[in-house]
């Protein structure tokens, strides 16, 4: 049943509908082997189903592609254009930018002795693989074992895993739950270990500091399903409560919206529980699918859950609650929008339309960069008709890719908001053209007074170069591609310039051009490059001098006081740094910092000398030191050395206040 279809049915249950919670099966896809869990990401639903990946567009109606990993698959996340799927024996790395020709680009054999739960934060994947909790770094597609954790019990197990900021909850089956500060992955931290009551089949953090656990009773003495426990600090846990369940519960694992749950609850259907109160949770509605329900994941109002051999497509007004005449705020827009590609800062903004009740800023609940925001946090502000996350000031490279959910919002009488759980993805490119000058070569025995200039350009971010800005500056003299003294072959260039040269002359060349983003993403991104040599009648004066390598190297990186810039160019005396330049993303210079003789001598005479605050500095060759000055707000900076010879180096730092 395609989007459309959905939406007609959804107005059809508000129209007429008598309960107040519903949730009506308006499709269904049968012939699945062993289905197992289900995911939502930019609108495609993944499902695995045995050994299968398989791609699902509610919109069309469609199942798009079936990738065949080789072995019985369990469960997924996300991450950029990859989902990451464990096994029951490899963790792999599926590349989905192509919903409708998914491959896989990895795997790794994680050593465990069956697969069961993942969840990916940030550059960090973290698998429960029975016998113990592997942590996995992923660098470009490549997974990389980091470090892991082994219960100390008799017969260890680990069957399901939550992440909270540098905490990571482990549900340890029938033996309770475990904490671990993993701040430093490689070896991660016992913080807290608890028995708790059941079986922990799946572990979902909530909000207001709870975390839910499926007890999974069917396969113990306890008949709780559903259990929740207060998580104020990584060092402690406190039961609030539990949903008791009827005979045929299964409760496998749940999705959360608020403080409502859809439950997977195996031969118990599909059902929706609000624990606003965990001390006394209430099931509002049951849906008895004739299936085993296995997984369950929300998309607004729209329901996907996988029984073992049946795809569901449901509608719900369960979450949050239909309220009749009542108008409850509705959240409606987020930017920038998925799948967008921006050079701005990452702000985003989740636009909603005013309820009958006030909103209630505290309410607010924002998932981004592996953390939660809420309206005390500077980050977050609101307006009328706004919720906004500003994520400057958090560290971030020029090429992230930005996830951020608004998972919560009330008004002040409680009403949920609607569309909760509307998610950006995009990404940021402050990157410009990156350009180095290989070679410069006086003329030949045809060309005596002539020079050549050969070196290479390319786009090293997301948006691609524009070659009609690509320009080569030889002694002021502009040259483009479209000219005959300017020829380009990605990545190389080489320039003829027009002129005669001279032994003794001074060669300035500068390199400009530009990326594809557009000014309404704040772009482009700007590369603006000079270097100059000198000519003498055996070639270019100082050739054998000028640096083949250039490394500019800063420490610490982030900083919040002082940063060490260190230069090391392999060159003879003569051409050393003889400055370090600092930029903003927009190519604004805001300081320089100029190599002196001695701690009292003046600095170089090649240095502007109006810019701000000069602080202390090493006088060292080859390092300098930057102290911002007070003005100077956190963010990513550019520095740039540059040297007697007219080359240049550059690096990003990032500075935090």
């Amino acid at each position: 049943m395609s989007k459309l279809k959905i939406i007609v049915v959804l107005m059809m249950v508000f129209a007429f509908g008598v309960m107040s919670e519903t949730i009506t099966i308006v499709d269904k896809i049968g012939g699945f082997r062993n289905a197992q869990a289900c995911a939502i990401d930019e609108g495609i639903v993944y499902i695995l189903d045995y050994y299968y990946v398989i791609s699902y567009d509610p919109v069309s109606d469609n199942i798009l592609d079936t990738l065949n990993l080789g072995e019985y698959v369990r469960n997924l996340d996300f991450i950029g254009d990859m989902a990451v799927v464990v096994g029951i024996s490899e963790v792999h790395v599926v590349d989905i930018s192509d919903p409708n020709d998914l491959s896989e680009l990895s795997s790794v054999n994680y050593g465990g002795t069956s697969g069961w739960d993942i969840e990916v934060e940030g550059d960090l994947v973290f698998l429960a693989v029975q016998s113990h909790l592997a942590i996995y770094r992923l660098a470009g597609y490549s997974l990389t074992y980091t470090g892991g954790y082994v219960p100390s019990t008799p017969f260890p197990m680990v069957r399901s895993v939550a992440v909270s900021g540098d905490v990571v909850y482990v549900g340890l089956g029938d033996m309770g739950l475990a904490a671990l500060d993993v701040s430093t992955p490689t070896m991660p931290v016992l913080l807290m270990s608890a028995d708790t009551p059941g079986n922990t089949l799946d572990l979902e953090i909530a909000r207001h500091d709870k975390i839910v656990c499926c007890d999974g009773a069917y396969v113990g003495a306890d008949t709780a399903s559903v259990r929740f426990f207060g998580i104020p600090s990584p060092t402690t846990i406190d039961p609030l409560g539990a949903w008791f369940a009827p005979s045929n519960s299964d409760a496998r694992r749940c999705f959360i919206v608020g403080d409502r749950l859809a439950l997977a609850d195996g031969e118990g259907g599909l059902r929706a529980i609000d624990f606003s109160i965990p001390s006394s949770p209430v099931q509002l509605v049951q849906v008895d699918t004739r299936s085993n329900i296995t997984d369950v994941v929300i998309d607004g109002d729209a329901i996907y859950a996988t029984g073992t051999d049946t795809f569901f497509i449901m509608v719900t007004d369960a979450f949050p609650r239909d309220t009749g005449d009542f108008e409850p705020i509705v959240i409606n827009s987020v930017m920038p929008p998925t799948g967008s590609l921006t050079a701005c800062d990452p702000i985003i903004e989740f636009g909603y339309t005013a309820g009958s009740n006030a909103l209630d800023e505290s309410s607010i609940s924002i998932s981004a960069l592996g953390t939660t925001f809420g309206s005390s946090d500077p980050e977050v502000s609101w307006t009328s008709s706004t919720i906004t996350i500003d994520l400057s000031s958090r560290i971030h490279v020029p090429t992230d890719t930005i996830r951020a959910s608004l998972v919560y919002l009330e008004d002040v009488a409680g009403s949920i908001a609607v569309g909760l759980g509307i998610t950006t993805r995009f990404r940021l490119d402050n990157f410009a053209p990156s350009a180095a000058l290989t070679e410069g070569y006086a003329g030949d025995w045809e060309h005596p007074d002539s020079v050549i200039i050969c070196g290479t350009i390319d786009d090293i971010g997301y948006a691609g170069f524009a070659t009609d800005s690509f320009k080569v500056i030889v002694n002021g003299i502009s040259y483009s591609t479209a000219s005959a003294y300017l020829s380009y072959s990605a990545p190389n260039f080489t320039c003829n310039p027009m002129g005669v040269f001279h032994d003794g002359d001074t060669v300035d060349v500068c390199i400009r051009a530009a990326d594809l983003m557009s000014l309404s993403v704040c772009g482009p991104n700007i590369l603006d490059s000079c270097w100059f040599f000198r000519l003498s009648s055996t070639g270019i004066e100082d050739v054998a001098k000028r640096p083949k390598e250039m490394i500019i190297s800063v420490s610490p990186n982030p900083f919040n006081s002082a940063v060490l810039i260190s230069v090391d160019a392999n060159i003879e005396k003569g051409f050393a740094p003889i400055s370090a330049e600092v930029f903003d993303l927009s190519g604004r210079r805001i300081d320089v910092i100029a190599r002196r003789a001695t701690p009292d001598a003046a600095i170089s005479p090649f240095i502007d000398t109006d810019c701000h605050a000069f602080q202390a500095r090493n006088d060292g060759g080859g390092e300098f030191v930057w102290q911002p000055a007070p003005a100077i707000g956190s963010g990513i900076y550019l520095v740039r050395a540059r040297f007697d010879g007219g080359q240049t180096a550059a690096k990003r730092v990032v500075y935090l206040k």
